[in-house]
């Protein structure tokens, strides 16, 4: 197949494959293919008590959630944690304030994800 370099891809105007309106659908979606994006392990959104919003990869989702936060909010995880992670990753971790309330992203993986796109995207799902 011969590409024509004086016409953009199909996908110039949107990356994104698979759509969802649902707010809470539009973030698992949009972990996924973060996830997949970035190979990373396993990928969580979470409110600032832990609890998961959404979630994809092979970790837990409400493990990985609570890690994160914690790891978020004391700079520290405990050796439960580090069990999660295997040879040559590490855990990301950062936070956002969407219109009053805080969110975490938390990520397993050997590459650090791109919070900052995550964040926009969160941001403009919820409002």
């Amino acid at each position: 197949m011969i590409l024509d370099a004086t016409k953009p891809p199909p996908a110039a105007s949107d990356r994104r494959r698979v759509r969802s309106d649902i707010p809470a659908e539009a973030i698992a979606l949009l972990l996924q293919a973060t996830a997949e994006r970035s190979t990373l392990r396993g990928i969580a959104l979470s409110n600032a008590e832990g609890v998961a919003l959404a979630g994809s990869g092979d970790i837990d989702a409400d493990e990985l959630a609570m890690l994160g936060t914690q790891r978020a909010i004391s700079g520290s995880f405990s050796a439960i944690g580090l069990g999660m992670l295997e040879r040559g990753e590490a855990l990301f971790t950062a936070a956002i304030e969407v219109e009053g309330s805080p969110f975490i992203l938390s990520a397993i993986g050997k590459s650090e994800p791109d919070a900052a796109h995550v964040f926009a995207a969160v941001e403009r799902i919820l409002s």
